[in-house]
């Protein structure tokens, strides 16, 4: 069950990458990027619905402020890395 959400969130993003990184106007860029915004939803629903099967009942709390702890982090170095990768590629 899991894998297939993954399959289908990991195509959402591809699509939605490729379409946005082509679009020929706002509305179209628009769109793609919605797509993207599915897959972000797909892609961190994932672990937050697995957490409950896979951890000890002890461990619960750690393990969802670790997992917390690491999809913030994700989404800060995300946009910091991109936005660093845009200004660099923009110099050249």
């Amino acid at each position: 069950m899991f894998v297939l959400i993954s399959l289908k969130a990991i195509v959402l993003s591809v699509a939605g990458s490729l379409g946005a990184g082509l679009a020929r106007s706002l509305n179209e860029l628009t769109t793609f990027r919605a797509l993207q915004g599915l897959r972000g939803a797909g892609v961190y629903a994932i672990p937050l619905t697995a957490l409950p099967e896979i951890t000890l009942l002890g461990t619960f709390g750690l393990m969802s402020a670790v997992l917390g702890i690491l999809l913030t982090s994700a989404a800060v170095l995300y946009v910091t890395i991109s936005s660093s990768m845009t200004r660099l590629i923009q110099k050249m």
